[in-house]
């Protein structure tokens, strides 16, 4: 577990050798350990989606599981067999502030007003519609909600996998820019991806 000098810590394990070429498999499973990261925090009863969420990243809270009981997390996905298999994780582990949503290519169906944070793990370079998808993000974030773009390092040549599955900051500063967003903080403590945190302009 990688760490970056201030107790924070939030990352992917190395990608297998298997994977470290163009054959990388987006479906190898993968753990992101979450302490409290710089610049990022969240009250006991704070609201965050993730998009994507049942992918197969696994996410763990390695400090204090009880900081966030109260908080409420709004998983979505496209895929209606993938939500249904995270409802039954969940009732199976016995987890009930964990609401699925079933959401659009355009649209993430998130209420408006609703998230404190939204986090996309690999996914927005996948995003076949960023344009309507992000000013859903924009329309579901609160007043002083953030959104984590957390995606693998297109300036990095040692990052070994295809080049459509990743992007470069000055790339998404571009584009989250000229779509009401601005970066507040641009964290380098992960070995292969970038930890960029948006806030919306207005």
């Amino acid at each position: 577990m990688e760490t970056d000098g201030a107790g924070s810590t939030l990352m992917r394990p190395p990608v297998p050798a298997k994977y470290r070429s163009d054959q990388y498999n987006h479906q190898s499973s993968a753990t992101i350990v979450i302490a409290p990261a710089p610049r990022l925090s969240a009250s006991m009863n704070a609201k965050a989606a993730r998009l994507g969420s049942t992918g197969p990243v696994r996410y763990v809270i390695a400090d204090s599981p009880p900081r966030v009981a109260k908080g409420k997390v709004l998983a979505e996905d496209i895929q209606p067999e993938m939500l249904d298999m995270l409802k039954a994780r969940n009732e199976g582990r016995g987890i009930a502030n964990i609401k699925t949503i079933l959401g659009e290519l355009w649209d993430p169906k998130l209420p408006p007003a609703s998230c404190d944070l939204i986090l996309l793990v690999d996914v927005y370079h996948e995003l076949e519609y960023p344009v309507e998808m992000l000013l859903s993000i924009k329309s579901a974030l609160r007043k002083d909600g953030r959104l984590l773009l957390i995606e693998y390092k297109g300036e990095d040549p040692d990052v070994h996998i295809r080049p459509l599955h990743k992007t470069t900051v000055s790339q998404l500063n571009k584009e989250l820019g000229a779509n009401g967003f601005k970066l507040v903080y641009d964290g380098e403590f992960l070995p292969l991806q970038h930890f960029l945190l948006y806030e919306k302009k207005d």
